[in-house]
């Protein structure tokens, strides 16, 4: 049985956790690279602004502060 409590397993789980967060960041910044063009559409005013794109839009940045919590 693991003992959660030896140093040895909590450096490995914050190694492992550090990893995870690295790669959740590389995934949120190609996926951010994906869908520029989208939001700079918006920002620069040739898409309308609509209410669907809220929720979208809380997604997208609600998961990089959770990433950037990691």
């Amino acid at each position: 049985m693991v003992n959660w409590s030896d140093p040895a397993v909590i450096e490995e789980d914050e190694t492992a956790l550090g990893k995870l967060g690295l790669v959740l960041l590389g995934i949120y910044g190609w996926e951010y690279l994906l869908t520029l063009q989208a939001e700079w559409a918006l920002i620069s005013r040739r898409l309308t602004f609509r209410w669907p794109l809220v929720p979208y839009f809380l997604g997208r940045y609600s998961f990089l502060a959770t990433v950037i919590s990691l």
